[in-house]
């Protein structure tokens, strides 16, 4: 698995044929927000205001979501500073 910023270990998994969880790992010093996108979840993570660097303690997240036209779709973004990364993505259509 790739290493980003502001995100530690993350997964998806198939709950049922209409359901499944997303599992991930955020810096204490940031805050998300998830929406719907293009029959896709996208998580953005932003840094908390007044802070430059994203820590290296995580907290855990998981959400359960809808199957959307039979794929599992889960898009990150993550706003640092001076950048923004568009990754990673996580899609299945089992």
């Amino acid at each position: 698995m790739a290493n980003f910023p502001m995100i530690g270990n993350y997964s998806a998994t198939k709950l049922n044929s209409t359901q499944f969880t997303i599992t991930f790992q955020y810096p204490e010093n940031c805050y998300f927000e998830i929406s719907t996108v293009n029959n896709s979840y996208v998580v953005k993570i932003y840094l908390n205001p007044g802070e430059s660097t994203p820590s290296t303690t995580y907290k855990n997240h998981n959400f359960n979501a809808n199957i959307i036209n039979n794929v599992m779709s889960t898009k990150f973004e993550q706003y640092l500073t001076d950048s923004t990364i568009k990754k990673p993505n996580i899609t299945s259509n089992e």
